[in-house]
């Protein structure tokens, strides 16, 4: 493993990713289209929210990737989760699905969950045994991030996916990394990918969940030697413009 890693989001300015880059790549939720038109797949993928799963699983059924692809996928990517992500306690630290839990407890953690993992080279369960600074522990305290934006923003604002949960993984399953690269995350003035045009979403509580946390995670990356380079430098997320 190097000492570098690129961080890949569901953000339009994902379609500026240089696919020959030497360093390894870790993508995230929805952008799986968009890698097949770059024939393309990544080392590692993540998700937060379940339902990202049934869009890829009914996209799979429907025959919309092409086998090239998905022998790519099953030959490159490791897929990365959390038990959280796939039983009761998703919904016990008030996290939620569209679909409810029964959904998620059964035809999702019984078939759907079990089917997308067999897309895959690999499949790894992260344990829950990382001290970061700025929320204490990687699994049982990213709840309590979730309690503090509870605390501190309208109840049921969206989570900042990118400061809450993708860089705390990075911190806990890739400890070495000291370069992060990021894309397709922070584009707030653009739709995400396979989005209609125009079609861009209400970001402000994301916006303000991030400048609740900023301050603790450049503070951390700093603690820790840690450089967070932003190759879409218009990104909300960047301290350069914010």
């Amino acid at each position: 493993m190097t000492d570098s890693i690129i961080i890949i989001g569901p953000g339009e300015s994902t379609k500026n990713f240089s696919t020959s880059s030497p360093h390894p790549t870790l993508a995230f939720s929805g952008n799986f289209k968009t890698f097949q038109d770059f024939n393309f797949a990544p080392d590692y993928w993540t998700f937060l929210d379940p339902n990202t799963l049934i869009y890829l699983y009914n996209d799979h059924k429907q025959g919309k990737f092409s086998s090239e692809f998905l022998k790519k996928l099953k030959e490159k990517t490791t897929f990365l989760y959390n038990n959280f992500q796939v039983d009761g306690t998703f919904y016990e630290y008030g996290f939620t699905t569209s679909r409810g839990n029964g959904w998620m407890v059964g035809e999702f953690r019984n078939e759907i969950f079990p089917y997308i993992k067999s897309l895959f080279k690999d499949s790894v369960q992260v344990d829950s045994v990382m001290d970061i600074d700025y929320f204490l522990t990687y699994q049982e305290k990213i709840y309590e991030s979730h309690k503090y934006y509870k605390k501190h923003v309208i109840i049921n604002d969206p989570n900042d996916k990118f400061s809450k949960f993708l860089l705390p993984l990075v911190f806990h399953y890739f400890p070495e990394i000291k370069n992060i690269y990021s894309i397709g995350f922070g584009d707030f003035n653009s739709p995400r990918l396979n989005c209609p045009i125009g079609d861009v979403d209400d970001y402000e509580s994301y916006k303000n969940q991030f400048d609740l946390i900023k301050n603790r995670l450049f503070d951390y990356l700093n603690k820790t030697e840690k450089k967070l380079v932003f190759l879409n430098p218009e990104s909300y997320f960047n301290p350069d413009i914010n």
